[in-house]
């Protein structure tokens, strides 16, 4: 009985073993469309380098295997572009048997993963950055757009705008030192006045010192 016993555990411990034996390392498998038969690299982001950890040749099919016998350290890595003109990231961290198909002509929009649910995130956390990148551009540009036009409106006469376009909150006045005649203006004409467009958004302001003391 003892001998049947010590055959099922040597059985369970060798199937064990090959296991762990599969699972060790790393091995990253890659379909990188329309690359053939030429070297990719896989490259870690280190400070401002990115030394390349492994290369791998694409065949007929552009499938690669990177693959090692020791884990790769966890963090953002690179798939670089055979003449190394390009790349894209992927997210490497406890599981590292996973596949990637990636193809240039659809590479900003679709990038597949198989056995790695943390690339998914990531590509989606990537998807969502880009987008908001995209819309804090727009939204610099809009504010350049209305720096120039403040620093225009800040070289007129005060007095060749109708009151309603007067902006004493332009930063402009202040920076160069001439708001002055703007508040001169308002004393003497609006000392309550309203001003509908600013950077701030729409405000009163009382220019008087009679009536700021009131206030």
């Amino acid at each position: 009985m003892k001998r049947v016993f010590g055959l099922i555990a040597g059985f369970f411990f060798c199937i064990n073993s090959i296991h762990a034996q599969a699972d060790s390392g790393y091995e990253i498998k890659v379909t990188f469309k329309p690359f053939t038969n030429q070297y990719i690299y896989l490259g870690h982001y280190f400070g401002k380098s990115y030394p390349i950890v492994d290369s791998a040749m694409l065949n007929e099919k552009s499938e690669a295997v990177f693959k090692g016998p020791e884990y790769l350290n966890g963090g953002i890595y690179l798939i670089g572009y055979p003449n190394k003109t390009g790349f894209f990231e992927i997210l490497i961290d406890k599981q590292q048997h996973f596949s990637v198909i990636a193809d240039t002509a659809t590479l900003k929009n679709k990038i597949e993963f198989k056995n790695s649910p943390d690339n998914v995130l990531f590509l989606q956390y990537q998807h969502y950055m880009e987008a908001k990148g995209g819309k804090i551009d727009s939204l610099r540009m809009e504010l350049s757009d209305l720096m120039m036009d403040a620093a225009k409106r800040a070289d007129l006469d005060p007095y060749s705008l109708p009151l309603d376009k007067i902006n004493i909150a332009n930063p402009f006045l202040f920076a160069r030192d001439i708001h002055g005649p703007w508040f001169k203006r308002l004393r003497d004409e609006a000392p309550v006045h309203y001003c509908r467009e600013s950077f701030f958004g729409p405000y009163w302001s009382v220019t008087r010192y009679e009536d700021i003391v009131k206030v």
